[in-house]
């Protein structure tokens, strides 16, 4: 399935322009009237969520590199903050996704989130940071990870590594591919059509490692361009151990300025390519806390499919999030 995917298979218009041409073509805008009430939509309080991308940091245990370069972001952000910023919506779990630690400190990373369970019982997933680059030789990592019950999978960013390919290099693949032997599924979070180019190759190179492309492969928002976005996603859905986390999608926005009528095109690219069986919600706080505060976002997806059904809003909001993670209880306690 190279080059382009036929826009009619995507529903998104031409893809040559913008998102606000796209937007009148696409059919999930005729099927998700987000501004428009109706007595079968469910109030956004009452549906059960799974938060599939949570960080959490302690500035003060830990050092991060790249927050040098956030400085909204550059302090501790604990379970209280998150349940602060969530206050009033049924987060009913959380998924912790690595905070990029400086990378000798990986293991010590998901001993503290572990250590969190104790006031943050919600934590019931850890996806945790690998050199998966380094080949064989990250298997003993792989060993000391699987240890640990709650860790659910990897990742290894690849968007700021300047060779787009990065990600194809022979260690590299063979580290993914020894996710296989652990259970473990691989995240990948890229930015650009190169690297999303790359992804697609890895994920054919490792037919038996689950993927999870984080921030639905970071489209440009904030410019309104669709392609060549949306033939990728199209082309990384036809692959069946492919799976996509509607998140991030403000911080690839206009911050503090972004609406839902521009975020739709991108929900409906998502939903076109991988339907409501591999897509899963995500929060990406507190990242998102620089373009929208966390309800915000949450608001607009939901406004965004508000004429999916019932069971296609349960699945993107709870169920897939649930058995992709392992997450269905009853959940074994970490502590005594």
């Amino acid at each position: 399935m190279a080059g382009e995917t036929s826009p009619a298979v995507l529903g998104l218009g031409g893809m040559g322009g913008t998102h606000a041409a796209a937007a009148k073509a696409s059919p999930y805008v005729r099927r998700f009237p987000g501004s428009a009430p109706g007595p079968a939509r469910a109030a956004l309080a009452d549906i059960a969520v799974i938060d599939t991308h949570v960080h959490l940091w302690d500035t003060d245990r830990f050092r991060y590199p790249w927050l040098a370069h956030a400085p909204g972001l550059n302090r501790p952000f604990l379970p209280a903050d998150y349940r602060r910023a969530t206050a009033g919506l049924n987060i009913e779990a959380m998924v912790f996704l690595q905070g990029e630690a400086e990378p000798s400190r990986s293991h010590d990373e998901v001993a503290w989130v572990t250590a969190q369970t104790v006031c943050e019982p919600r934590i019931r997933g850890i996806v945790a940071r690998a050199a998966v680059e380094r080949g064989e030789a990250v298997r003993d990592d792989l060993i000391r990870l699987r240890r640990n019950p709650l860790v659910r999978g990897v990742r290894r960013i690849v968007q700021d590594e300047m060779d787009p390919a990065f990600c194809l290099r022979p260690g590299f693949v063979r580290g993914v591919q020894l996710l296989a032997e652990f259970d473990l599924h691989f995240e990948i979070c890229l930015k650009g059509d190169a690297q999303f180019r790359a992804a697609i190759a890895l994920v054919r190179q490792c037919p038996g490692v689950r993927f999870v492309l984080d921030h639905i492969g970071k489209p440009f928002i904030r410019e309104g361009l669709l392609s060549p976005w949306a033939g990728n996603m199209c082309e990384l859905a036809a692959l069946p151990n492919a799976w996509c986390k509607l998140s991030g999608l403000v911080n690839e926005a206009a911050w503090k300025r972004w609406t839902v009528a521009g975020l739709r095109p991108y929900i409906d690219g998502a939903v076109a390519a991988f339907g409501f069986d591999r897509l899963f919600y995500g929060g990406d706080w507190p990242v998102c806390t620089q373009a929208s505060a966390y309800r915000s976002w949450v608001e607009a997806l939901h406004e965004a499919v508000g004429g999916c059904t019932a069971l296609e809003r349960r699945k993107l909001f709870h169920d897939n999030a649930e058995a992709f993670y392992r997450l269905a209880p009853p959940w074994r306690s970490l502590h005594p």
